[in-house]
């Protein structure tokens, strides 16, 4: 048969090896390429030709340059609508491989999976959708992002993790712990020294009417100051009210 001898083939490499000695060799190569072993075992009149091919599989593994959150749409959340939040996931491979954690402050929320064969770095992002409660408002958000390569990767699994994102929650005005009926002495309480708890974000005004006309609230008030007294508390996003009793009297 005829013999080609295949293109950039190195030089010939010639190992003497005595029974029970072991050999070993490193191959540096870019390729497939096949590598044949030529054995002769001295004091015998055969020889022996080993050929076996070297395939080469490349994975690109990138860990994110980085990982960031920020909203979608600019603004502060409002109790009980939709917010979304994107985390993006910059130069990441493979992506097959990825997975991103969403955390509000220390406690997970969500998770997601890449389907995205691609083995070459990406540009990815991860959505993450809240409906606030006001208890969230001040809470930190962030997303980390892994890379789980399976048994053959590293014990650590690599990961990134965002900056928080703070979050904003805006909520409608809310009165509580207000009496309905009250007893001062006059010249002693004016309307803003009620034990009244008032809340709210952005923070609500507070106005108070008597006999239907608005007044001032931190002006003191006399014996003919008796009578209903309703508050208003008001926000961007709503009002709330409530009404009391006030008597007044003077100590002779």
């Amino acid at each position: 048969d005829e013999t080609k001898t295949p293109v950039n083939v190195s030089s010939p490499l010639l190992i003497t090896v005595n029974r029970g000695e072991e050999v070993q060799m490193r191959l540096n190569a870019s390729v497939h390429i096949f590598i044949v072993l030529w054995l002769k075992c001295e004091g015998y009149s055969y020889y022996a030709w080993i050929v076996f091919q070297l395939i080469f599989f490349a994975l690109s593994t990138e860990t994110p340059d980085t990982v960031s959150v920020s909203a979608v749409h600019p603004g502060p959340m409002v109790e009980g609508t939709n917010f979304y939040l994107k985390c993006d996931i910059s130069n990441v491979a493979p992506v097959q491989k990825l997975k991103v954690k969403w955390y509000r402050d220390n406690e997970t929320v969500s998770g997601e999976m890449f389907l995205d064969t691609n083995k070459t770095p990406q540009n990815v992002f991860s959505t993450h959708i809240i409906t606030p409660e006001r208890d969230y408002d001040g809470s930190q958000y962030r997303c980390e992002a892994e890379l789980h390569l399976g048994p053959n990767g590293p014990d650590v699994i690599p990961t990134e993790i965002s900056e928080p994102y703070t979050a904003i929650v805006h909520y409608k005005p809310f009165i509580k712990a207000c009496p309905s009926s009250y007893t001062a002495v006059e010249d002693q309480l004016s309307m803003d020294m009620l034990p009244c708890s008032a809340g709210g974000n952005p923070p609500p005004t507070v106005q108070w009417y008597h006999q239907g006309k608005l007044i001032n609230s931190s002006e003191p008030l006399t014996r003919f100051d008796t009578g209903k007294y309703t508050a208003e508390i008001r926000n961007i996003l709503g009002s709330v009210s409530t009404s009391l009793f006030l008597i007044t009297f003077c100590i002779l």
